[in-house]
């Protein structure tokens, strides 16, 4: 399970903390209203976070996200 994006790969991508942030809650299992009530923010807001992310990262799915974040 991914404990934090290491550094040298969220620097690569361009991750911010947020993104970063999102990223272990992905791995954590949770879904997107449990990120959203985790940080005090509106899912639609998670979704916009998640949507960077596969951006940033060329992923089109949680599963393939944290595999590109790990590598």
């Amino acid at each position: 399970m991914l404990d934090a994006v290491p550094e040298e790969r969220a620097r690569a991508l361009g991750l911010s903390g947020r993104e970063r942030e999102m990223a272990v809650l992905i791995a954590r299992g949770l879904a997107n209203k449990e990120i959203a009530s985790e940080l005090g923010i509106s899912p639609g807001t998670v979704r916009t976070h998640i949507y960077n992310l596969y951006q940033k990262a060329g992923a089109r799915s949680r599963v393939e996200l944290l595999n590109k974040l790990e590598s």
